[in-house]
């Protein structure tokens, strides 16, 4: 169990504010996506101070994104899915960290844990296309 507050070292960022700064890159995403002329905005992790926090913070940017995948034409998916890309390539980097913090207290990161295996079929897989790396990553640091 984690929580916001906790660090590996006291010069780097909270568990939570981890969390808050992958949020940070979802809100700019949706708002790119739907061609917004944004710049990255960083939340504030000091408005989140705790777990129930962190976690309701969550929601919102990954279901407007995925809100504004789901709008897109089949089209534009041949010619990219930025900003989307880099965010969740960077979020990466961040769940790396954020696995140092489970092992640094005996835990198993989520990606450890055991799961159950679920089979797609073809035109489920085809209707999932615009949010399955984005799913993947919302439930993957929702576990955390």
């Amino acid at each position: 169990m984690w929580t916001a507050d906790y660090k590996l070292k006291p010069e780097l960022r909270t568990f939570g504010a981890v969390l808050v700064h992958i949020v940070s890159g979802d809100v700019y995403a949706a708002k790119k996506g739907k061609g917004e002329n944004v710049k990255w905005d960083e939340l504030d992790p000091k408005n989140y101070p705790d777990k129930a926090s962190v976690a309701a913070l969550l929601e919102k940017p990954f279901t407007d994104s995925e809100a504004v995948l789901q709008s897109w034409p089949d089209e534009q998916f041949t010619k990219t899915v930025e900003p989307w890309l880099d965010v969740l390539e960077h979020s990466g980097d961040h769940y790396g960290l954020l696995v140092a913090y489970y092992l640094a207290n005996g835990a198993a990161p989520p990606e450890s844990r055991p799961k159950k295996q679920t089979v797609l079929n073809g035109a489920q897989a085809c209707e999932n296309r615009t949010s399955t790396l984005y799913r993947h990553e919302f439930h993957r640091i929702r576990k955390i």
